[in-house]
């Protein structure tokens, strides 16, 4: 099997750390209001940064916050009477008030090295948060999307429909062919259609980047042994991260020198806050309200003829946006909406 274009340059990989950094994991959670109380869960893994933000900050309005980390949730028991609706996790009582899945990553969670019995524990974690996350009584964020859905080709049809560009795109597992079917004869962007990691053990994370490519460089390329999205490389002016939530938009400005410069070369990104442009903002709410996401990333570029939508990412970081800017401004927005659906809930009748 050829290697994948993708994994044929550096590898990058990622470290990530078990151990909890939450606050109210650490220090302990607000008292809340009523026995058993109701609390914030968050389904995620223990290296989420935001998450850890956001225990702290919502500590701060005593709010509880539970952890559901993928690669620390069979170190504890936890059991739910489902007619009452309270759960007992990590020796605490609680009901589920809001839920938000985040970075839950299946392949993180600890292996035995038995397939059949590591995929039985894997589906049976993942059906829980789903059976969490689908209870009638709970409020889920973004209820229809988790690290993989809405995909690409969903968000890419959404946003034609919410009036934005997108780039011509073609998923094929032959380069050469496929860059031959868009238009012009400028360069490609060779993209995952899956996960933007690979996690074959867990804490160890290989990042599957963007890659640039000239359509002449894919002459000779053996097939791909799995469909991965072309799309035409768009020249622009600036492009901007924007994330929404609720009804909130907040812009940076980012200037990289690759698409996988982020991962690879962090220090030479630059990153500034700057207005969202009032030409987006329609669509880009439209695009929020089709995909039913209460927060969300978007990448934009700016061009000499528009705005062109590249992606959403429904989980997307946002701690090192703020820090370059030095603002706190989405983790505000975000600690208001949690702390505002955990006082009035919006669970189905």
């Amino acid at each position: 099997m050829p290697r994948p274009l993708l994994f044929s340059s550096s590898i990058h990989e990622m470290i990530l750390s078990a151990d909890s950094r939450d606050f109210q994991a650490c220090i302990g959670r607000p008292p809340g209001a009523g026995l058993p109380a109701k609390a914030v869960v968050l389904i995620t893994r223990a290296g989420d940064r935001e998450a850890d933000e956001l225990s702290l900050r919502l500590a701060a309005r005593n709010v509880p916050v539970v952890r559901f980390d993928s690669d620390r949730v069979g170190r504890a028991s936890f059991q739910w009477d489902v007619p009452s609706g309270v759960c007992t996790f990590d020796g605490s009582s609680f009901i589920p008030s809001v839920c938000w899945v985040r970075s839950f990553y299946r392949s993180s969670i600890a292996a035995t090295g038995d397939a059949a019995a590591d995929a039985y524990v894997t589906d049976n974690w993942a059906a829980l948060v789903a059976a969490l996350t689908e209870d009638p009584r709970t409020d889920t964020v973004n209820a229809d999307a988790d690290m993989s859905r809405p995909g690409v080709l969903a968000q890419l049809a959404a946003a034609v429909r919410a009036g934005l560009r997108v780039p011509a795109s073609i998923v094929t597992t032959d380069l050469a062919d496929g860059a031959r079917s868009l238009p012009g004869d400028g360069d490609v962007v060779v993209k995952t259609l899956g996960d933007h990691f690979v996690e074959v053990v867990p804490g160890r994370l290989v990042a599957v980047l963007p890659r640039r490519v000239a359509r002449p460089d894919l002459a000779d390329r053996p097939l791909e042994p799995a469909p991965v999205l072309v799309q035409e490389f768009i020249a622009s002016t600036r492009e901007l991260r924007i994330y929404g939530v609720a009804d909130q938009l907040v812009a940076f400005e980012v200037a990289k020198a690759s698409p996988e410069s982020p991962w690879t070369e962090p220090d030479s990104v630059a990153i500034r806050e700057a207005p969202v442009p009032a030409h987006l903002r329609r669509p880009l709410r439209a695009l929020m309200s089709r995909l039913r996401l209460d927060v969300g990333a978007f990448d934009v570029l700016e061009t000499l003829d528009g705005p062109v939508f590249l992606e959403v990412n429904p989980t997307g970081d946002w701690l090192t946006f703020e820090s370059r800017a030095g603002v706190t401004t989405v983790t505000d927005a975000v600690v208001d909406l949690l702390a505002g659906r955990y006082a009035n809930p919006r669970t189905a009748s």
